[in-house]
């Protein structure tokens, strides 16, 4: 069975840029699976990693080694040049998205930027 990937258009792409430089966010959390693991912005990847118990990399490490396939890392590359704190979560698995264990996460960095 082939399976269906949706391609973002240039357009789709240059929208979500502008959107996001128009709304500045405080932080961006991206979510993917499955690695069990967070980087990003060590000021929301710390207190996000402490409260949900994933593992977090030491600084500079990234994610080399720690997933079986190859990751750009673009969105969050492009957000830190924008200066946005961001990060990836990798979920432990597939199919259970852990929302008690990430909403712990989420709850811990909203802390985290209120107090900024």
């Amino acid at each position: 069975m082939k399976s269906f990937v949706p391609r973002l258009t240039v357009v789709a792409v240059r929208a979500f840029a502008a959107w996001v430089l128009d709304l500045r966010p405080a932080a961006v959390i991206q979510y993917h699976s499955r690695g069990g693991f967070v980087v990003g912005a060590r000021e929301l990847a710390e207190p996000y990693a402490l409260a949900t118990s994933y593992y977090l990399p030491g600084p500079g490490r990234g994610i080399g080694g720690l997933l079986s396939y190859r990751a750009t890392g673009t969105l969050g590359r492009w957000l830190a040049g924008q200066d946005i704190p961001a990060m990836l979560i990798e979920l432990s698995n597939y199919t259970d998205p852990e929302v008690e264990r990430n909403l712990a996460g989420v709850r811990a960095v909203l802390r985290t930027v209120a107090a900024q």
